[in-house]
This record gives structure tokens, C-alpha cells and sequence, in this order.
């Protein structure tokens, strides 16, 4: 449907085991003509008949029934779900779904949240309150990826505080307020967003610009995003922030630092998951990785994941092409590239920690295999991380890998302008292979690039980069596209360009050869002629030749390393070397410059320049021949000495390990079993007791109400002085009213014992009794009873003791 049709305030709730009281207080305090719709979704046990209308009913006047299919809802009305079903939001009426399975965990809370995201998408409200697990965090993802607003109850002020702490750690949470506040916030931003929803969307375009240029100006560049999508970010900051236009916004965001962080975090929401669109990873599974796999097991497997936020796609596929390369016994190794720009995010990537909630989208295979459960979570086991690496990275700006046998580039592009999208395309069709696959999202197209793509499945939006693509396509685009502004993006290209000319002119003027290079030798740039001194192979050259210490006369390995070790640990930033070394059976001296690139954060933390020079210098004097050799032979004293000691401290870590690995494989068998069961058993329990305590609760304030009618009917049979006594089928006493002490003298420890055991009023009164009870009739007759001294009549009725179902269970006997 959309924002643009639907007229309704429809506010999502999602309550679990506490949440009957926190409904109570919520609704206590929504007034009548609020206009808004609630739709409340509550753990329930499918056979189980809820009481919640009655029970809500007590404490508001807001008209309350359990959803409908297919009635259109009505404004200042709460439904309820019921509990044999699930529900969804379809054209402002409620469609019926089939619940989960008995042996999987039912979400109902992430089913109504996902299908508000579609229906209502920025204006959409999910609000969660107490409750165990952690349904309400998925489907609240959608809705901030939709653009709508997430409240949750504020954990400290619950028991169960499960499901508000899950969508609060998944970074989901707009608003956490305690149960007294959120109906008035909630209230007041649906008037907001309603209200204000047409004119603030037609606000100054420039109004736009200056705040992106302010964003910009702290170091995040959205210059190149899609104005539509920030312009429905801005507005959802502005109305969360109580600004009454664009223009009020833009001063708050000019004065203040804070709201500079949130509304960035704001463009750079991450909607992501394992596994996530199944049909994609079936299609992956069994057409691309089978492809990629074909490879020479000689040359590495690489794919790179473009905007992996946390992690979970990149996981996804590592997994299945790990699981592709155990069962053909297939012996490449492959690495992974996962890149993005925000720094939040790879984070929790790297760490590969996961709510346990993963489970109902990872088969329980792959948990077993490539995860640990970690209390409440799932890690990722090192067998898996190690083939990932994960960078800051932005597509837009930074130069893209290369020779990647698959690129995922899911939901960035939507995100872009046409232009910025071309540029993300001439980026992807550099780093591919000349057969390589591309992956892109369900909602964006590669039509950017049709003439070099073509389609393996337009279902799963996969497509294959044509044979014919060589490599100058980049620089082709590169060369044809038009730039019609200087905007900062296109400045900041110029400048690199310029740095890396400026160095290649330094290099030819001083006749010297500069190489960035990084921790495992692998060359990033180079300048000068390197063949003066580089030793290529002959034949079999390919891209994993290209290390520096395999190139260089092996003269170099030792002063360089030693170099590279110093400026570690040592705190240096530059070291001089000069090297002996043989070329065409002819001894030369060289004289080399080892510095560290360092920079406060990103990938130049672990890259070295080296610059050689005087490479025309020849040896001719045979002492500083020994004066060199003796330097080498330092440097070589100097790495020996460090390899003793670490091997000392390996095999003494090796003993300790061997010692301990016995004992963990002794071990290890009994509990992969056990937890293979306790991981099968988990998910049922933990469903049931989320309903067990929903009905629990509604429990409890049942026994309430009937301790206060228990105590009403009490109050009022004593205040009529009407003289009661009820015995059960044994003749055993079960209540009596407080008059009737002149004929029996009962205290309240004598309840439960046989009426024979008491001073009868008269001989044959149990005989009478025995009889009401084999007869069933009642019976009515004048007593005469003795008390304090004087004899007093009294007319006595036994009549039979009935329950609803019609069984008798005892009498009542009554005085007058």
C-alpha cells in the first residue's frame, strides 16, 4: 500500500512473558480519541483461550476484540491476535497466517513488524515491551530500513527484559522509555509524521545540500547517495527530534555534534541477516560456487562482499563455499573480502558474536559446524572466520581488489544516484575476472553496464561478466564519462592522481625505484624502473608472483625483514640499509630506505615503502665488501636470535597443548552430543515458556479478581446474617458463616474435619444429612436447639451441594 494511501496511525505492539501488565499500564493512559489503531501481538499457546479483552477492558474504554480477517481496521480501537494464527498488515485489514511449525520457534511479534514495514514503510511503529527472547528485533530491522521508528520499554524498569535488550543491542531502538512514557511520545510522533508528513517533504532542496555539506565538512560524505533516501532519513530524524521543518533541523545539526553522529548512523543503517533471501543462496549454492570451484586449486578463491555490515551475508556465503570444498574434496583455499564504510558495524562483523536468534535461518548442520553457542549467542568458530577479512572500504572513492571470482554488491546501489551507480559497476567490472559472477540486490538492475554482463538467473539478480570484457573497460568508462561537476569526490581522485604522479616524477629524478608494500610482501604501487633489479621467473608469472622478497635478489630478504621487525617493535619510523648484492655475476651496493606508513586508523597501519637508490654503484673495494657482509651477517644474528626464542616459547607451547588436547578429545565427543540434543530441545522450551508465562500472568490476574469476589461474597453473607454450613460428600467441613456459631461452635482450624466429631444440635441430623446426599432431595424441617442455656427453634434446610456440571458434591445446610 504505502504511505501515500493509507490514512490510518497504525501502531505494532509486541508484548511477551510481563507484558500483560505493561499493556495495562500503556493503555491506562491512550485516551479514547487518541485516532490511533493497535495491533497487539502476544506469545499465546494455540490452544489456549486468552482472556486479554476482559482483562484490558478494566482499565481503558478504548474498544478492544480480537483481529478479523479481512475487516477493514478502524482508528481508536485495539485487536488482539489470536492465538491459533499469525498476522499481517495487508491494505489496512488483518490476513490470517499459519503459525510455525511445533518444531520451530514461532516469531508472530516479526511477522506483524515486517508487514508494517511494507505497507506503512516510513510511517511505520513497532513499539516492544517486557518479554523473553528475542522476536520483535528482526521485524523491527525492516521497519528502520523502511524508514519508520522503533520504541521499546525501558529494561530497567522490567522483569523479563529479554526482548527490549535484543532490539536495543541490534542498534534498532529509537526511543527507550519507561512504561509511563511511551504512549505520549508514541502519540506525539504519529501526529508529527502525519501532520507534517506532505510539507516537510517538499522542503527546500537546498536545505538538503547544506546539511550534507555539514556531514561532509566531519568526515562522511553522502554527497552521492540518493536524495530521495536522505531526505526520508532527515525528516524521520527531524520529527524524532521534535523539529518543526528542514529548516529548524538544519541549525540543530549545525550546532550540535551529537545529532552530526545519529543522523549519519541514520544513512548508514544495515539491514542484513544470514541467508537472507533463500532463493539467492540456493542459486548461489548450486550454479556459482560449483563454477568458481573449477579454478586451478594452484590460484586462491576470491570473493568480496560489498557493504557486509555485519557480517551475516559474508559468513553465508564462506559457509557454503567451505561446505562445497569439504564434500568435493576440493583442496583450494579461497579468502574473503568483506568491506563497508561504517566502522560500527565491521566491528561487530569481526567479533562474529550473534544472537542465538540466527538459528531460524542457519540450518542446525551449519550452527553446529561453524558456530559455538556462547551463552545467549553463537561465535563464529575460527575454522570459518580465518578465510574472511573485513575493512573499512569505501566502493565510491577507493581503488577496488582485483581478480575476484565473485563480487556481492546487495542494496548499496539503491542507495546511489545513476552516476555514483556507474561508477560502483566500472569498480565491480574491474575487480572481476574475466568469467567472473555478480550478485546484486532484488530491487536494483545492472543495466548500467548490459553491453558487459549478462544474466545467470534474473530471479536471484546474478549475473556473469562477459568473456569479451577485457580490462581497459575501466579505464574506457573511466574515459568517456562525463563529468559535468567538481563535486569533492571527483577533487579528491585529481589529488591521489596528482600524489602518484608527483612521486613517479621524485623517482625519475633521483633515479630510484619506490615500492609500497605490506606485511606479507604482496606489492601495492611501484615506481622507477624496477627491472634493474627485480629477478622475474622466466616463465608461469601470475598475480601471486608478484611478492616483493620472491622478486628481489635474495641479498635483500635478511636486511629487509630485520628492518620490517625493528620498525614493529621498536618504535621506529624509518631505517637505512646498504645492501651487498650479485647481479649478472657482478657485485653491486644499494642503498635502501625501510619506512612505515603510518596512519591514526585504516589499512596503511601495516604497509612499508622501500626506496632504493645508487643501484650503478659497484663494489670495488674488497674491505667494505667485509664491512657489508659483516652488516648482513648482524642483521641475520639479530632474526636468529629471535626465531630461538620463539621457538622456545613454541614448544613449550606445543607440550602444554598436547597435554591439554588429550583431554579436550576425551571430552569433546560427550559434549557435541549432549549439545546437539540440548540445541534441538532449546528452541521448543524456550517457546513454550514464553507462553506458559503469558498464560501464567493472565493467571494470576485471574486468582486475583476471585480472591476479591471470594472476598465480596463473603463480606456479603456475613452482613446478611443468613446461617450457612457446607460439608462435602465425607461429611467433612468445608466453609460455614460466621452466625452460625449458636447452634455449632466451629473455629477456623476445624475445617476439614468430619461433622461427627462436634457436639450435634440434635441425635438424628446426620442420618438426615446421608439421606439429602443418597436421595438427592432436599429436605426441610423445625429443629429445636439448645445454646446458652435456653432452647431455641430453628428451621433447618439440607439441600444437595451442586457444581455447574450438575455433580453433587456435598450439602449445604442452612438455618433461619
Amino acid at each position: 500500500m504505502g504511505v501515500s494511501q493509507s490514512k490510518l496511525k497504525i501502531v505494532g505492539i509486541g508484548a511477551s512473558a510481563g507484558g500483560l501488565q505493561a499493556l495495562k499500564s500503556f493503555f491506562s493512559q491512550v485516551p479514547k480519541t487518541s485516532d490511533a489503531t493497535f495491533i497487539v501481538i502476544q506469545h499465546l499457546s494455540p490452544d489456549y483461550k486468552s482472556n486479554m479483552p476482559k482483562l484490558l477492558s478494566r482499565i481503558t474504554d478504548i474498544p478492544i476484540s480480537f483481529a478479523d480477517e479481512n475487516v477493514p481496521l478502524d482508528k481508536n480501537h485495539i485487536y488482539l491476535i489470536p492465538a491459533s494464527k499469525n498476522i499481517i498488515l495487508e491494505a489496512d485489514s488483518i490476513k490470517y497466517i499459519d503459525r510455525a511449525p511445533d518444531n520451530k520457534l514461532n516469531l508472530p511479534i516479526d511477522i506483524l513488524f515486517s508487514s508494517l514495514a511494507i505497507e506503512q514503510e516510513d510511517k511505520a511503529i513497532g513499539v516492544i515491551l517486557s518479554g523473553t527472547g528475542s522476536d520483535g528485533t528482526k521485524g523491527g530491522r525492516r521497519i528502520k530500513e523502511a524508514g519508520g521508528a522503533i520504541f521499546v520499554q525501558d529494561p530497567a524498569d522490567i522483569r523479563f527484559t529479554s526482548m527490549p535488550s535484543n532490539a536495543i543491542s541490534a542498534r534498532i531502538a529509537d526511543y527507550i522509555l519507561s512504561i509511563d512514557k511511551l504512549p505520549g511520545e508514541i502519540l506525539q510522533y504519529l501526529n508529527l509524521i502525519h501532520n507534517k508528513y506532505q510539507k516537510n517533504k517538499t522542503e527546500n532542496d537546498n536545505i538538503v545540500e547544506d546539511i550534507l555539506e555539514v556531514l561532509k565538512n566531519t568526515g562522511s560524505d553522502f554527497t552521492l547517495y540518493n536524495r530521495q533516501t536522505l531526505l526520508r532519513r532527515m525528516i524521520r530524524r527531524m520529527n524524532m527530534t521534535k523539529m518543526d521543518s528542514l529548516r529548524d533541523y538544519k541549525q540543530l545539526v549545525i550546532s550540535n555534534k551529537d545529532e552530526q553522529t545519529l543522523l549519519s548512523n541514520e544513512f548508514l543503517i544495515g539491514v542484513t541477516e544470514f541467508f537472507r533471501d533463500p532463493h539467492h543462496f540456493k542459486v548461489i549454492e548450486h550454479k556459482i560456487i560449483p563454477e568458481i570451484c573449477k579454478k586451478d586449486n594452484k590460484t586462491d578463491l576470491k570473493v568480496w562482499v560489498i557493504g557486509c555490515s555485519t557480517g551475516e551475508e559474508a559468513y553465508s556465503i564462506a559457509i557454503l563455499i567451505s561446505e562445497y570444498l569439504t564434500n568435493h574434496n576440493i583442496t583450494n583455499r579461497f579468502k574473503l573480502f568483506a568491506t563497508d564504510i561504517d566502522e560500527k558495524a565491521l566491528d561487530i562483523a569481526s567479533k562474529g558474536l550473534y544472537d542465538k536468534r540466527i538459528a531460524a535461518n542457519v540450518k542446525d548442520e551449519y550452527l553446529s559446524k561453524y558456530f559455538t553457542l556462547e551463552g545467549d549467542s553463537y561465535l563464529v568458530n575460527p575454522s570459518l572466520r580465518k578465510h574472511i577479512i573485513f575493512s573499512r572500504h569505501n566502493i565510491l572513492i577507493n581503488p577496488p581488489f582485483g581478480k575476484m571470482d565473485f563480487v556481492s554488491c546487495r542494496n548499496v546501489l539503491i542507495y546511489l544516484k545513476r552516476d555514483a551507480q556507474k561508477r560502483v559497476f566500472r569498480n565491480i567490472n574491474f575487480a572481476l575476472n574475466s568469467t567472473g559472477y555478480l550478485l546484486i540486490g532484488a530491487s536494483e538492475s545492472a543495466n548500467v553496464l548490459a553491453d558487459h554482463f549478462i544474466s545467470v538467473d534474473n530471479r536471484a539478480k546474478i549475473f556473469q561478466k562477459q568473456n569479451s570484457t577485457s580490462k581497459s573497460l575501466g579505464l574506457n568508462l573511466l574515459k568517456h564519462e562525463k563529468i559535468s561537476d567538481r563535486s569533492t569526490h571527483i577533487k579528491s581522485e585529481e589529488t591521489a592522481r596528482l600524489s602518484d604522479l608527483s612521486i613517479k616524477a621524485l623517482s625519475e629524478i633521483t633515479d630510484s625505484i619506490c615500492v609500497i608494500f605490506n606485511s606479507t610482501f604482496d606489492i601495492i604501487q611501484l615506481y622507477g624502473d624496477f627491472n634493474k633489479i627485480a629477478m622475474f621467473p622466466k616463465q608461469g608469472f601470475n598475480l601471486n608472483s608478484m611478492k616483493l622478497n620472491r622478486l628481489l635478489p635474495p641479498e635483500f630478504n635478511i636486511p629487509i625483514n630485520s628492518s620490517i621487525i625493528t620498525l614493529n617493535n621498536e618504535n621506529e619510523t624509518t631505517i637505512k640499509k646498504t645492501i651487498f648484492y650479485k647481479r649478472n655475476s657482478e657485485s653491486h651496493v644499494a642503498n635502501c630506505v625501510i619506512n612505515l606508513l603510518r596512519a591514526r586508523k585504516g589499512a596503511l597501519k601495516t604497509h612499508y615503502l622501500l626506496v632504493i637508490h645508487g643501484l650503478e654503484q659497484k663494489l670495488e673495494s674488497s674491505v667494505e665488501k667485509i664491512k657489508l657482509i659483516d652488516t648482513n651477517n648482524e642483521d641475520l644474528l639479530a632474526i636468529e636470535k629471535m626465531l630461538d626464542d620463539t621457538r622456545e616459547n613454541l614448544q613449550a607451547t606445543i607440550e602444554e597443548l598436547e597435554t591439554s588436547n588429550e583431554e579436550s578429545q576425551a571430552t569433546n565427543e560427550e559434549l557435541v552430543a549432549s549439545n546437539e540434543e540440548l540445541q534441538s530441545t532449546n528452541e521448543e522450551l524456550e517457546s513454550v515458556n514464553e507462553e506458559l508465562n503469558t498464560v501464567n500472568l493472565e493467571l494470576e490476574e485471574r486468582n486475583l479478581q476471585l480472591l476479591d469476589l471470594n472476598t465480596d461474597f463473603e463480606n456479603l453473607i456475613d452482613s446478611s446474617g443468613a446461617i450457612n454450613l457446607f460439608l462435602d460428600m465425607d461429611l467433612l467441613v468445608r466453609s460455614y458463616t460466621q452466625s452460625i456459631k449458636p447452634i455449632f461452635n466451629f473455629l477456623q482450624a476445624d475445617i476439614g474435619r468430619k461433622l461427627e466429631n462436634f457436639s450435634l444440635p440434635y441425635p438424628t441430623i446426620v442420618d438426615d444429612i446421608k439421606s439429602v446426599l443418597r436421595t438427592s432431595v432436599s429436605q426441610t424441617k423445625e429443629v429445636k436447639i439448645h445454646s446458652q442455656n435456653q432452647d431455641y427453634w430453628y428451621l433447618q434446610s439440607i439441600h444437595p451441594y451442586r457444581t455447574s456440571q450438575d455433580e453433587i458434591k456435598g450439602v449445604v445446610l442452612n438455618y433461619s
